[in-house]
């Protein structure tokens, strides 16, 4: 209503990083499966060197299997990550450098329990394995000498 606009703008945090940590709080006191989704895709799209397709982030980030379409599904959960990420052609973006900074460095503890490294060794892990479920010789069947 209009007299509660300036009750809502004095409860509006001033600095970024207030605003990134406000965020930060609602994504942990969504319900818990929520929140670990949430921890798992901010995950990955932050240890990953360039914006990921939905469909790498669906493996990636090894979320629920039973989904009819994961473009859908996974375009969901990342909505659910607050205003940290956004969708452009089917990729994955963080929103500014300084959401990424943000989470990498002060929300560290919250997304990356485990460290960063742990995340990167998942990513490669996973990689592998789809690749090795995916390769074979001679794919193209170009019959090379």
């Amino acid at each position: 209503m209009s007299w509660e606009v300036l009750q809502v703008l004095d409860e509006v945090p001033v600095e970024l990083k207030d605003v990134y940590r406000r965020m930060i709080e609602r994504i942990k006191e969504s319900r818990r499966q929520r929140s670990e989704l949430c921890r798992q895709v901010l995950s990955i799209i932050i240890a990953a060197y360039r914006p990921l397709h939905l469909q790498e982030l669906y493996v990636l980030s090894s979320l629920p299997t039973q989904v009819q379409n994961v473009n859908q599904s996974i375009t969901a959960i990342v909505r659910m990550c607050g205003s940290f990420l956004t969708i452009r052609n089917d990729n994955v973006y963080i929103i500014h450098q300084s959401a990424k900074d943000f989470l990498s460095e002060e929300a560290s503890p919250d997304i990356f329990p485990c460290g960063i490294w742990d995340v990167h060794h998942s990513i490669f892990s996973k990689s592998l394995q789809v690749m090795s479920r995916t390769l074979r010789r001679d794919m193209y069947s170009l019959h090379t000498l």
